[in-house]
């Protein structure tokens, strides 16, 4: 930021998470100690200094001109994947679907990492409600970091569902497009977003992430609580 103010280089700062809400899900602060407020306030200090921030969702814009930063300062660009890298009018691979125990069933799938701001514990949460309109319904996770992996784990075996649910492990870049193609529902890593007034996981999970509030996996409590 004084590099660019004394260069008289305009700075374009990026948001794709706080850095302060990462790390108590990663588990390496606590909400509101010395640490976060310290990041927190060091972050808000740039965002306010910087000449045009850019984020990737309009629940983080909001909450970046919440700390004072003009809206037309913020500007919203959407995560992105490139299309023409998944192909969904070729045949699924079957020998995959029959290793995986998908054939016949409707899948859910989820691509990502295994953060806690993923919603992947919601998704496990809600998936008995869902079995109960759809039986053949199965969950398909596939992770590129997995961070949380031992915790989904742990609460797969507890949730009595372990028939129902498959973790494929690490899953490649070269290989996300063989295993999407058997996908009929699909969650790709991104923050959760769920509906303005969600009450229940079941709600949750059924946002598409276009919500007019994001709500978060954690509930944000204010530095007096």
């Amino acid at each position: 930021m004084r590099v660019g103010q004394r260069l008289g280089i305009p700075v374009v700062y990026e948001v794709r998470a706080f850095w302060e809400d990462a790390a108590v899900d990663h588990g390496t602060s606590r909400e509101w100690d010395l640490r976060y407020r310290l990041t927190r306030n060091l972050e808000t200090y740039a965002l306010r200094r910087a000449a045009h921030v850019t984020t990737i969702c309009e629940g983080l814009k909001r909450e970046i001109v919440q700390r004072g930063v003009p809206d037309s300062r913020v500007t919203v660009i959407p995560n992105a994947v490139d299309i023409g890298s998944f192909r969904f009018d070729e045949p699924a691979d079957v020998l995959l679907k029959q290793k995986l125990g998908l054939e016949g069933r409707t899948v859910i799938g989820f691509i990502g990492s295994f953060y806690a701001y993923e919603g992947l514990d919601l998704l496990l949460d809600a998936l008995p409600r869902v079995l109960a309109e759809l039986e053949d319904v199965r969950l398909a996770a596939g992770r590129r970091r997995a961070p949380r992996a031992s915790c989904c784990a742990r609460r797969w075996r507890d949730s009595g569902l372990t028939d129902k649910v498959v973790f494929t492990g690490r899953v490649p870049a070269r290989r996300c497009a063989s295993l999407l193609q058997h996908r009929r529902h699909l969650r790709l890593s991104a923050p959760f977003h769920a509906p303005h007034g969600a009450r229940d996981p079941a709600e949750a999970a059924r946002s598409d992430g276009a919500g007019p509030a994001p709500r978060r996996l954690r509930r944000r409590r204010s530095p007096q609580s």
